[in-house]
């Protein structure tokens, strides 16, 4: 771009009266801020054509600023063009609209291009600044698997047993940031579907049967911190995942033994990103247990 004429006016009233001094200061960028932003589905965020200075410039001194003198502005023309996905407005003729985007997409996550002229009535120049603004879907599914299996009565505990428990609980990523910069929480949806297999109990010698007692059979995962990063287009979610399959009672001929399984609390941590979508996380080596997490973008309602 070629210089401008750049005025420092003085924020007091004696400067007003006095009159501002002004310098000749090159423009040494024109860019789109915020760079590689990021909107949830249905979320909004504004776009404006920001003027840069060199660092040559040195610092704003207290009481004055910078800025581009006012017949140089007021030269300036904008043009927005319309995105393919979502829309702008309300006027697409400002240096700074309000970016929508759609309510539903086709993926996790996808890109909106589109872009901004500028030119000048007093000169010849023109500029085409492309936009690139990031979709991702609000809402959000994590699937939760638990399995545990000892299939055989070679390790002595007298039992065996295999069950298997699957949950799917959804959650959202809030539009406001939450007092962390370019952060924002997640909320997991109070419903969720379980799905769990009967514990298959069996016995092994000495021991002659093997019943179940009943009880809570089931799972349970929380949110204890979730978030969403703007800034590296991330999820973070730390949580934990109760499990408890019931208990049996042994039967032997010199009397019953009580298989009591602990109420278990496992911990996770899990981040994830747009090409993530789907994908397991696994908590455990391969063994008799089983504990994986993944994450799954809905797309709407």
């Amino acid at each position: 771009t070629s210089p401008s004429v750049v005025s420092v006016g003085s924020a007091s009233a004696r400067g007003a009266l006095d009159g501002a001094p002004t310098i000749i200061l090159p423009l040494s960028n024109v860019v789109v801020a915020p760079a590689d932003a990021t909107v949830l589905t249905d979320g909004s965020l504004k776009l404006r054509v920001a003027l840069k200075w060199p660092a040559s410039a040195g610092v704003r001194p207290p009481g004055y600023w910078f800025g581009v003198s006012p017949e140089v502005l007021e030269a300036l023309r904008f043009r927005w063009t319309r995105p393919r996905l979502g829309r702008i407005g309300p006027d697409i003729n400002t240096e700074t609209v309000t970016y929508t985007a759609p309510h539903r997409i086709n993926g996790p996550a996808v890109r909106a291009d589109f872009m901004v002229s500028i030119r000048s009535i007093i000169s010849i120049l023109r500029l085409d600044l492309p936009v690139d603004v990031v979709i991702l879907r609000r809402n959000w599914k994590i699937e939760t698997e638990f399995a545990f299996r000892v299939p055989t009565c070679a390790g002595g505990s007298g039992w065996t047993l295999d069950w298997f428990w699957n949950e799917q609980g959804s959650f959202s990523i809030a539009d406001s940031v939450d007092g962390v910069d370019g952060m924002s929480k997640i909320t997991k949806n109070s419903a969720a579907t379980a799905q769990t297999r009967i514990p298959q109990w069996g016995s092994c010698p000495p021991f002659t049967a093997i019943t179940p007692t009943g009880g809570e059979i089931g799972g349970d995962v929380r949110f204890l911190a979730a978030f969403f990063d703007f800034n590296t287009t991330s999820l973070s979610i730390i949580g934990t995942s109760k499990v408890f399959p019931g208990n049996a009672v042994l039967s032997h001929p010199l009397g019953p033994s009580l298989v009591s399984w602990p109420f278990t609390t496992l911990p996770f941590s899990v981040k994830a990103f747009p090409l993530d979508d789907g994908d397991w996380f696994d908590f455990f080596p391969p063994s008799s247990v089983t504990y994986r997490i993944r994450i799954i973008s809905i797309d709407g309602p």
